[in-house]
């Protein structure tokens, strides 16, 4: 739709339609955060509502594109400094993960603890270094 093609190769790089791209540098009160629902994960509802209000409070504003590949994408391009979702599946991160990871951004499970790479479901956080340490100090 919007004719833009992301893509990563591990220790190559970022690319949006072939151009390198970067994480921004920024911290979350600078940075327009995404915010992943986890729709299918009805028991979630509550903390995720929890922390749209921590987020809106802590940065410039809140997007919810609808899509984790997406959020991954915007944090990959600077467009957004930080995504969080509580509760995803291996498919819905795994390409995004090494978006963010190529254009020199952070990502790691909800937890702070590394991204299962083996089908468990899991919650994530990405962006700048700083956004994403500021966020686990929220």
């Amino acid at each position: 739709y919007v004719d833009e093609m992301f893509s990563a190769v591990l220790g190559q790089g970022a690319f949006l339609n072939g151009r390198s791209i970067q994480v921004t540098a920024a911290g979350l009160a600078d940075s327009i955060a995404c915010l992943g629902t986890s729709p299918y994960a009805p028991e979630l509802q509550e903390p995720t509502l929890a922390l749209a209000g921590k987020l809106f409070r802590s940065g410039l504003d809140i997007r919810r594109e609808g899509s984790a590949a997406l959020d991954l994408c915007s944090v990959a391009s600077g467009r957004a400094g930080l995504y969080v979702e509580l509760q995803l599946s291996f498919w819905d991160y795994a390409a995004g993960e090494l978006i963010v990871r190529e254009a020199g951004g952070y990502c790691s499970a909800a937890d702070g603890t590394p991204l299962p790479l083996d089908g468990r479901k899991s919650g994530i956080v990405a962006g700048s270094a700083q956004a994403a340490a500021e966020f686990f100090a929220l």
